[in-house]
């Protein structure tokens, strides 16, 4: 199958989304995504370090904001600036040198430093280019056309580009009040628990793929790798399309906030956005904030490998022992990566990937991001998550926004269950940078017997931006 993020020459017609609910409910265990982890595993042990402090005491829609106050992008509110910066091609994986730390996010591809907000705008979309050439596929932007209608609860999206039209619809639910509302957009469903109770925010259910329902409606990419290719995202750009499912997947969060803006009737503040999920949807829902400044909030729940975790960590983990998943099962075994990045990096060469994920995390900076782990799972990686977020925490630093990123841990539960003790870290991120109230001190979170060993992973300087 080609992966050069062409179109198919000859795509079969586009077939229109039937209008249904999204992903109806399911059970609060590992069921949706157990797959993900290996079979059988839960987890035990004593909570991490934190402790709850007192909440806050519920929220308010409050009025529309022109939007995000804590962004650099809040002047324009747009998805990127790419179109601002010149990006230089990218050279071939096997010419690449390896890098044995954590790459630079201050330098950029010309080795020129990174000293001032404006040069970062651009350092910014050169990690992001390379994250989609080399590991995620390209994600296309400004479709000529996305519209919303709404039908009681029910969201219709019609997205037009290269000449086709496909259409999706999600599941919207309001609190009371005149709204509009802050809302919170939850892959497959939002898996937060009671977290949001009492918070003036609106939930919305996005589909993104039903891994138990090929036939389900609304599949923006179908998941597994057998399946490549397959979903709406692909009706409208080719089953050829470079974009892995995570990318198709973070594309139609996009499309969501679009029609969002262009649909008063859905009564539903833009501005104030939050996407989660967990598992693979953790994976997602990192990859969509990385990927649309106009998400305030991004909240990947027990993503593990891929997600909000270094492959140098994984791999030196997995050196020392822990029983880590590798970018050879995660990349090799799946559809949600383009298909030649496990071709072109494996498990013995993750240092010649030219950047890690804590620069995938740190595109979300200075919007927040709460990333929830635990380390009660040895094949989620948890010292390698927190590797990566002590490393993303210096791009936060670089921009003043320290206090809007928390890695916080936890164990004792199922996978994707999220514990009362990890609730307070929710509501506390909700209520500042949705509801505009006091939050909490953010937190990197450490797992039990684990420190970070800063020479190892970091030989840059931060920069103050």
């Amino acid at each position: 199958m080609p992966d050069d993020g062409s179109a198919a020459s000859d795509p079969s017609p586009v077939q229109d989304a039937t209008p249904s609910q999204a992903t109806g409910d399911r059970s609060s265990g590992a069921a949706p995504f157990a797959d993900d982890v290996p079979a059988g595993t839960s987890a035990a042990g004593g909570a991490a370090s934190a402790t709850d402090p007192s909440l806050p005491a519920g929220g308010s829609g409050g009025e529309r904001a022109d939007a995000p106050a804590e962004s650099d992008d809040a002047a324009d509110f747009v998805e990127d600036h790419r179109a601002d910066c010149t990006i230089p091609s990218m050279p071939p994986a096997a010419a690449l040198p390896e890098i044995s730390t954590l790459p630079d996010p201050f330098t950029m591809m010309d080795g020129s430093p990174v000293t001032t907000r404006e040069q970062w705008r651009c350092r910014r979309e050169e990690v992001a280019a390379m994250v989609e050439h080399y590991e995620l596929g390209d994600k296309p932007r400004e479709p000529e056309q996305v519209s919303g209608a709404m039908s009681g609860d029910t969201l219709e999206i019609t997205v037009t580009d290269t000449g086709r039209s496909m259409r999706f619809t999600v599941e919207i639910e309001r609190p009371a009040g005149p709204g509009p509302f802050p809302a919170v957009i939850g892959y497959g469903r939002v898996n937060l628990g009671t977290a949001l109770s009492g918070l003036e925010v609106a939930t919305i259910a996005y589909t993104a793929a039903d891994f138990f329902n090929p036939d389900a409606p609304n599949q923006m990419a179908l998941d597994g790798a057998a399946v490549r290719g397959q979903g709406l995202f692909y009706d409208l750009y080719g089953s050829d399309h470079s974009a892995g499912a995570l990318m198709a997947w973070a594309w139609g969060v996009s499309r969501i906030i679009d029609a969002l803006i262009t649909t008063p009737e859905a009564n539903i503040d833009p501005a104030r956005i939050a996407v989660t999920g967990c598992s693979r949807f953790g994976k997602g829902a990192l990859v969509a904030g990385a990927f649309d400044a106009r998400i305030a909030l991004t909240i990947p729940q027990e993503g593990g490998s891929g997600g909000c975790s270094a492959w140098r960590a994984i791999a030196h983990m997995k050196s020392l022992g822990e029983d880590i998943e590798q970018l050879s099962n995660v990349a090799g075994g799946t559809n949600w990566f383009r298909a030649s990045f496990h071709t072109s990096f494996g498990d013995a060469t993750v240092e010649r990937i030219p950047y890690d994920h804590h620069q995938l995390a740190g595109l979300i900076a200075p919007r927040a991001l709460l990333n929830i782990e635990q380390d009660g799972i040895a094949w989620l990686g948890p010292a390698a998550t927190h590797i990566n977020n002590a490393a993303a925490r210096e791009i936060f630093a670089a921009l003043d926004a320290e206090d809007a990123h928390t890695y916080a841990l936890n164990t004792g539960h199922t996978h994707c269950e999220l514990p009362q003790a990890q609730h307070h870290w929710v509501t506390s991120y909700v209520a500042k940078y949705l509801l505009g109230q006091e939050g909490e001190p953010a937190a990197i979170e450490t797992p039990p017997g684990y420190d970070f060993d800063r020479p190892r992973w970091i030989d840059w300087s931060t920069p103050e931006l």
